[in-house]
């Protein structure tokens, strides 16, 4: 059983890394050679996540990591607001000064990061860690699985995403905020602050991106749906780092016009919707 539950954890720090996209098939094959271990053992595993919502049983189709709607997106960002406000009003009442002294170190490593190749993926680590001292503290296990629920969610998402360095600046700018104002004993205003913080974490154009990942991702329905802001079409060959402002939006659109062309899709295929235009070839 303890076994089971390590590679149930395993899999769910791919999921939170990144190395599986949001809506991207999950191979029971692949990952019974990754881990060693029986394609059995695997699909128990899948099933537990498939209960807790961070994956998708299709029956005769596959597994998929979740997805989420626009709507969906803003329930989530709502409960972990509240979640994460709960937690550090408990947290300053059960352990104030260890609370605030590890905001402080965590704040400071951030700081101390240099620009490199990998900052932001360092720089996402002790974000997530920031935002999860408040349970360690709050020393309350009903209130640290209730977020639990929802932490993978929001982290594999986030990983889904190129943020720019000005992103990285707000962020840490937000946390030095919140941790200033507990300092001082504001609890109140540091919890404003923190749901400002929480509210802003994705622009509209990341969680609309986001939601159209929702729709285009199961491959066994070759739905072709992306994103045009000029209205003219994109195509698979416009890929890799991007140089003409739109920043990580246009980054992700491309990488996913290139999954839509390896599901088949025909050339000149178009669907529209208020805010969706795509079309291939």
């Amino acid at each position: 059983m303890q076994e089971e539950f390590r590679l149930q954890e395993r899999i769910k720090a791919l999921i939170v890394q990144g190395e599986f996209e949001i809506g991207a098939k999950i191979s029971e094959h692949q990952l019974a050679q990754r881990f060693r271990v029986g394609k059995a053992r695997v699909r128990r595993a899948l099933d537990n996540l498939a209960v807790m919502g961070f994956v998708q049983v299709r029956p005769r189709i596959g597994t998929f990591v979740f997805t989420v709607t626009e709507v969906e997106f803003d329930h989530l960002n709502a409960v972990r607001a509240l979640l994460e406000c709960a937690a550090i009003h408990l947290a300053m009442s059960v352990a104030p000064q260890r609370f605030i002294a590890a905001m402080r170190e965590n704040i400071q490593r951030a700081e101390a990061l240099a620009l490199r190749d990998n900052y932001r993926r360092a720089f996402q680590q002790l974000d997530r860690e920031f935002h999860r001292l408040s349970f360690a503290y709050a020393d309350n296990p009903y209130l640290t699985d209730a977020y639990e629920a929802i932490d993978i969610k929001i982290w594999a998402m986030r990983s889904q995403l190129t943020f720019p360095g000005s992103h990285v600046s707000s962020s840490l700018d937000a946390h030095r905020a919140v941790f200033q104002q507990l300092e001082t004993g504001e609890v109140e205003l540091a919890s404003q602050r923190l749901q400002e913080h929480i509210r802003k974490s994705f622009s509209q154009q990341a969680r609309a991106l986001l939601s159209v990942v929702a729709i285009i991702a199961p491959p066994d329905s070759k739905i072709i749906t992306l994103f045009s802001n000029t209205g003219s079409p994109l195509t698979r060959h416009r890929r890799g780092p991007c140089h003409d402002g739109r920043g990580c939006r246009f980054a992700l659109i491309c990488h996913y016009a290139t999954r839509l062309h390896a599901y088949g899709a025909p050339s000149g295929a178009t669907v529209r919707d208020s805010r969706i235009c795509f079309k291939w070839g």
